[in-house]
């Protein structure tokens, strides 16, 4: 297999397991069974492996692993009486890091793992007017949106970024298949956290295809300031709205419009505080009845203390920051940081989030392509 396949290959791969969640609920749609992540995961790492038999791996990444080895080995040891969400968040890194790191050590292309991500998104659509349309009819079945509304903006998002690329046709099946998601999220669906992921990915894809950037950032910044402003007048014109859209219904269910993340906020002071060298992974989850922060910031300070989770988070922060604002940055860089970013500042573990793994391989850990191809070339 000559270098283009390969890479073509390789791409297809990444872009594979990067729509990992879109994939396994198209299966087991046809046929239900145990492990089926990592069944299919595993399944990519092999072929990975059988293409790339001389892969190099780079010396930042198994730093990286091998940095993040000895904090479940301290983290093991500090919560030696209730380990699970310390094993349980070993083997997500596994599953996601790991496999982050091997399929991205080796030479893709971003705008055709993009692609891959879309095509699966558009027979991700059939499933979703199918099956998950119909269900969510069901006032009780709403609850468990999230994770099937997160994963549409993942194909949603990568169909915005190559739709420049696509032919007229493959355009129309696009628009086709974003009404039927956006229908879902905006109709159907509970899950506010995709709605603001949305949101960034909008203000981010206008950012960057506007010829007048500045105005652009200032209007943002502009309706930021205002919402801050009138923050209390929004939240009760949302409470007190007929809306029959769901996630905004949300905001009639109670007083607590975080849905119980102050008090997880306050809890996590308490341990950070208390802990200046954090509690190690898993901690937080064990006192807290198995909920996490639903911050990242605020994780990593519980987990590895104020010093070393202050740093991680300014790291990551700026090579977030960075890559939106220089005009030189990839549109598979920009991507990744439109899929963490919000979903990581209100929900979920970044611990089983793929894209940021994937983000921090290729920006701080990954040779470059042509560094790789030298290599091969001498041996």
């Amino acid at each position: 297999m000559n270098d283009k396949r390969k890479t073509i290959v390789n791409s297809i791969l990444l872009g594979l397991f990067l729509c990992s969640s879109m994939i396994t609920k198209l299966i087991t749609s046809v046929v239900s069974f145990n492990n089926n992540m990592v069944i299919f995961i595993g399944a990519l790492l092999v072929g990975s492996m059988i293409i790339n038999l001389r892969r190099v791996y780079s010396l930042k990444l198994l730093i990286i692993n091998m940095v993040v080895a000895v904090a479940f080995v301290f983290s093991f040891l500090a919560n030696m009486s209730n380990y699970s969400f310390t094993m349980n968040y070993m083997l997500n890194f596994l599953l996601y890091g790991t496999a982050g790191m091997l399929l991205c050590s080796i030479k893709t292309d971003g705008t055709t793992v993009m692609k891959t991500i879309t095509s699966v998104f558009v027979v991700f659509s059939a499933l979703t007017v199918l099956v998950y349309i119909p269900q969510a009819k069901d006032v009780m079945y709403i609850e468990q949106s999230m994770d099937i509304s997160y994963t549409m903006v993942i194909g949603l998002s990568a169909s915005a970024f190559v739709w420049k690329d696509c032919s007229k046709i493959f355009r129309v099946i696009i628009c086709a298949c974003s009404a039927v998601s956006l229908y879902y999220l905006l109709f159907l669906s509970d899950c506010r956290g995709a709605v603001l992921s949305l949101v960034f990915l909008g203000m981010i894809v206008v950012l960057r295809r506007s010829k007048h950037k500045i105005f652009i950032t200032v209007l943002f910044i502009a309706v930021m300031a205002f919402v801050l402003w009138g923050w209390d007048a929004i939240i009760e014109a949302l409470s007190e709205s007929h809306s029959e859209m769901r996630w905004i219904s949300r905001f009639r269910r109670g007083t607590d419009i975080f849905s119980g993340r102050s008090d997880l906020l306050e809890k996590a002071k308490e341990i950070i505080s208390g802990n200046i060298l954090g509690k190690g992974i898993g901690y937080f989850e064990t006192v807290s009845d198995g909920q996490y922060t639903h911050n990242i910031f605020t994780q990593l300070m519980c987990e590895f203390g104020v010093f070393i989770g202050t740093a991680i988070s300014i790291y990551i922060t700026v090579l977030a920051v960075k890559t939106l604002i220089n005009k030189r940055s990839s549109d598979f860089d920009v991507f990744c940081v439109c899929q963490f970013v919000p979903r990581l500042l209100l929900s979920s573990v970044y611990w089983s989030n793929p894209f940021i793994w994937v983000f921090l391989y290729y920006k701080s850990g990954r040779q470059k392509n042509d560094d790789i191809n030298k290599i091969e070339r001498i041996r």
